[in-house]
């Protein structure tokens, strides 16, 4: 997704999407192809508890999107304090191996946010933090259903680039972000 200060979102209802893999395929249906063939939007996917349909959220820049799309702020100042959610596919590779491997202790999920809070132009309030995990089937035809696991977060956090945070906002955070995972939302600000 090419980064651009405008960004805008939609959100739609999809009562067939039980999984992460038939949330990529409805999100496609919703978008269609870029004239590039690359993807042009990110996308978010929250499961009903039952998994009886999902709530899903796109982004992308405006003329990618119908007219009632939502403008989202991506041009925050550094210093500036904001709520934040967070659902990534926090993971890290194993020793030794080239295997992905989930992080599911709180340290784990710390450090894993911290590390791309850094490269992404933020700091978390740790004593804020929630953290927990949630494993996700992926049912893809033809192939085993698999599990990624999806980290969700929310709590504070402080603009330390704002360059960088503006690309997260846009882009997303961490891997499988054509699955629905890494879109970094700002619920509130602080300090203004």
């Amino acid at each position: 997704m090419q980064l651009n200060n405008a960004l805008s979102e939609i959100k739609f209802w999809a009562s067939s999407v039980r999984d992460v893999y038939a949330a990529h395929k409805a999100t496609w249906q919703v978008m269609g192809q870029s004239p590039d063939q690359t993807r042009h939007f990110h996308h978010d996917c929250n499961f009903l508890p039952s998994r009886e349909g999902a709530l899903i959220t796109i982004r992308a820049r405006p003329d990618h999107l119908p007219l009632e799309s939502t403008p989202v702020k991506t041009a925050y100042e550094a210093g500036i304090t904001l709520n934040f959610a967070l659902s990534a596919c926090a993971s890290t590779r194993q020793t030794g191996t080239n295997r992905e491997v989930p992080c599911l202790s709180r340290d784990q999920l710390v450090d894993w946010l911290d590390r791309h809070a850094l490269r992404h132009g933020f700091q978390v309030d740790h004593p804020l933090l929630a953290a927990d995990t949630q494993a996700l089937p992926v049912v893809k035809p033809g192939h085993p259903v698999f599990f990624l696991n999806k980290a969700f977060y929310s709590g504070n956090l402080t603009v330390a680039d704002s360059a960088l945070f503006s690309k997260a906002l846009t882009e997303g955070i961490g891997r499988h972000k054509g699955l629905g995972f890494g879109m970094l939302k700002i619920i509130n600000t602080h300090n203004q």
